[in-house]
């Protein structure tokens, strides 16, 4: 299987499901992931109490996740008895889910390579943005607003064919600082 990345981490075993939790959170955020239980960093197989490992995973799932994240379980066991866990977590149709920071503060979090980390203020609109329709739309001319609906829908439906998006700047007839401007409202936090 493929190393780490944005849809799957590997863990030798879990120590906190309130840390998991941020994993599991980043996962249903995007497009959902794989976490590999018994897995080391390098790839490696080590092996796990996969009972336990399920626990922990489901409590994360079900009490330090909000709202709470559907987990699929399945056990793989090597021919020398090396038992691992994955937890699939798929792309959620409830986001935003949150997940507890180390101070017990309810943060966004989503997945950057093969990290998980707090999401920028205006990933967690958009996403917000996915459940609550026009709430956004005070703060936005049409013209964003109609470029916020498009890479909504490119996120949500990527197989969907869409029309191409056009910004064209009336001073100089191209689009390029004009979609610049628009991914810098979009993603100045990250």
């Amino acid at each position: 299987s493929k190393g780490e990345g944005v849809q799957q981490d590997f863990k030798q075993s879990i120590s906190s499901s309130k840390k998991i939790a941020r994993t599991l959170a980043a996962f249903a955020n995007n497009r959902g992931g794989k976490l590999l239980i018994g897995v080391k960093d390098s790839g490696h197989l080590s092996g796990c109490d996969t009972e336990e490992e399920m626990y922990m995973v489901y409590e994360a799932a079900e009490h330090y996740c909000e709202p709470p994240i559907d987990v699929v379980f399945t056990i793989f066991e090597t021919e020398d008895g090396i038992s691992v866990l994955m937890a699939e977590v798929n792309n959620s149709l409830r986001k935003p889910h949150f997940a507890m920071d180390d101070h017990d503060e309810w943060q966004l979090y989503m997945r950057s390579s093969d990290k998980t980390m707090v999401a920028s203020k205006n990933t967690k609109k958009m996403l917000e943005y996915e459940d609550v329709e026009g709430e956004s739309a005070e703060t936005l001319d049409s013209k964003e607003q109609f470029a916020l609906d498009y890479l909504q829908l490119l996120y949500t439906k990527p197989t969907q064919r869409l029309p191409i998006l056009l910004l064209e700047s009336k001073e100089k007839g191209t689009g390029k600082s004009t979609f610049g401007n628009l991914l810098k409202l979009l993603f100045q936090d990250n």
